[in-house]
């Protein structure tokens, strides 16, 4: 009798194949175990997917701060010296907000003093001969008893004029800012380190290519 039935039942299996049904119907274990196998795949890559993601992302930002740090060095230590200009650091609030105390003002010598013009920021010394040194910006011009056209000067942020300066007085004229940068140099300077700045500049020059070109590479090989 127990033959029979056993019988029974696989004719009744191979019947719902035969009309359409799977193996599952007769294994359930075994299809269980198969679907939590895939579910497990799907999962890892799509782990791996978000891991490669951020693996792309953090990478990114790295050579973004890299370059970003490359920029303000090279701007700070090794353009001046390569173009014949002289960084100088802000110490006080007078030309805010074109720039604040502790931001670097590049200037570079001017050939011809005659041919500066009102709004243009330059670099002078207010007692002439004296080490002492501002950048202000000019508001004007005026003539001298002799025919001099002497200088008129004013910090954007403050209410009154500067003394007329002569044209020997002009040490330079701005060419940019670097913000922050002048804490940095003061720095520097205070421990004789003014050296630093241009090394590493062309070091981090050097690291961004190599990182460049490694770049280039993997993506030719992708």
């Amino acid at each position: 009798m127990t033959s029979q039935v056993h019988g029974a039942a696989v004719a009744a299996s191979i019947t719902r194949i035969m009309d359409g049904g799977s193996l599952s119907e007769l294994h359930p274990g075994k299809a269980q175990l198969e679907r939590i196998r895939a579910e497990r795949e799907q999962s890892a890559e799509t782990d791996a997917h978000h891991g490669s993601l951020g693996g792309v992302i953090a990478r990114g930002l790295g050579r973004s701060l890299l370059l970003a740090l490359m920029v303000v060095i090279v701007a700070s230590g090794v353009l001046p010296r390569v173009i014949g200009a002289v960084p100088l650091a802000v110490l006080s609030g007078s030309m805010v907000p074109t720039f604040n105390p502790g931001d670097l003002v590049v200037s570079k010598p001017v050939a011809d003093p005659a041919a500066l013009e009102i709004g243009e920021v330059i670099t002078f010394q207010p007692v002439s001969g004296d080490p002492m040194l501002i950048t202000h910006r000019i508001i004007g011009f005026e003539f001298g008893s002799d025919g001099t056209r002497n200088i008129i000067t004013q910090g954007d942020a403050n209410s009154a004029s500067d003394k007329a300066i002569v044209p020997d007085q002009v040490m330079g004229k701005m060419l940019y800012t670097v913000p922050f940068m002048g804490y940095v140099s003061n720095w520097v300077t205070a421990l004789n380190l003014a050296w630093l700045l241009p090394i590493a500049g062309v070091a981090l020059i050097v690291v961004c290519i190599v990182m460049l070109t490694r770049a280039l590479r993997r993506r030719d090989r992708e």
